[in-house]
């Protein structure tokens, strides 16, 4: 369909002669591209939670402290954790 809509129909004349010509229609390209990425998982749907632009507002040791907490939430081990934690002390200005 991509394809087809790319190269395009062919352009008949009033008596259904064909003109040589054939009429593209790329937004139906553009939307079977759309759909098939989204089919292949290629599309990445982001959604804020919580207030909006909150890591904005957020001091240094705040992002720090959020992202040990969501990496604890996602299983990751005290051992890395500890890592992480002290990864981030070794980085200038904290």
């Amino acid at each position: 369909m991509i394809d087809l809509s790319t190269r395009g129909l062919p352009v008949y004349d009033r008596k259904g002669n064909h003109l040589g010509v054939f009429k593209s229609n790329l937004d139906a390209a553009i939307n079977g591209l759309k759909t098939a990425a989204h089919i292949a998982g290629l599309l990445i749907q982001k959604h804020e939670i919580g207030a909006s632009a909150a890591f904005a507002r957020m001091s240094d040791k705040e992002l720090e402290d959020v992202l040990i907490d969501q990496c604890k939430a996602i299983g990751l081990s005290d051992r890395s954790v500890q890592e992480l934690q002290a990864s981030m002390e070794r980085l200038p200005g904290t």
